[in-house]
C-alpha cells in the first residue's frame, strides 16, 4: 500500500512540474493574446540563445521575433546592460512593443501587439472590412467575393 502511495504521488508531482514547464514556454503571440501592456527595466541577460531582463518582476523571457528584422534594425544586445522593454507582459514572459538600450530605441510590434517583422501581409481583413467567417477568422479574397456575389433568394 505504501509503495503505491508513493508511485502516485511520483507520477502526480511529474504531471504537476511537467505542466509548470509547458506553461511558461509561451509563444510572443500567445504573450501578447494573454499579457497586459507594461514597462519593466533592469538588466539583460543571455542564455542559450534567449534573452531576458533581469528585473523587479524577477526574470523575465524577452520574446524579439524574427532575427532577420533585429539585424535589420541593428539590435544588438549585450550581457550585463540596462535595459527598458515596454510590451505585453505575461507571468515570466514580456514581447515588446520597444525595447531601449541606453538612448536606442527599437520598435518590434505596433501597440496591437502585431509584429512589425510581418509587414502587411495580405492584408486580407482590410480587403473585405475586417468581416469574419463563424470561426472569427478574417475572411479572405474569394471567401467575400463567394458572399458578395451570392444571388441567395429562391426562385419559385
Amino acid at each position: 500500500m505504501k509503495k503505491l502511495l508513493i508511485i502516485g504521488i511520483s507520477g502526480l508531482l511529474m504531471i504537476t512540474l511537467t505542466a509548470g514547464v509547458f506553461a511558461e514556454s509561451l509563444l510572443g503571440r500567445e504573450v501578447v493574446e494573454k499579457g497586459e501592456v507594461a514597462t519593466l527595466s533592469g538588466t539583460l541577460a543571455a542564455d542559450d540563445g534567449e534573452w531576458y531582463l533581469e528585473s523587479g518582476e524577477g526574470l523575465v523571457q524577452i520574446h524579439l521575433g524574427n532575427q532577420a528584422y533585429l539585424d535589420s534594425i541593428g539590435l544588438e544586445l549585450t550581457d550585463g546592460e540596462k535595459a527598458s522593454v515596454y510590451g505585453f507582459l505575461e507571468g515570466g514572459n514580456i514581447a515588446p512593443i520597444t525595447l531601449t538600450v541606453g538612448s536606442d530605441e527599437y520598435r518590434l510590434r505596433d501597440e496591437s501587439g502585431f509584429p512589425l517583422w510581418a509587414g502587411a501581409g495580405e492584408r486580407r481583413n482590410a480587403q473585405n472590412d475586417g468581416r469574419r467567417d463563424d470561426s472569427g477568422r478574417g475572411m479572405g479574397r474569394n471567401q467575400a467575393a463567394r458572399t458578395d456575389d451570392c444571388d441567395c433568394s429562391e426562385e419559385g
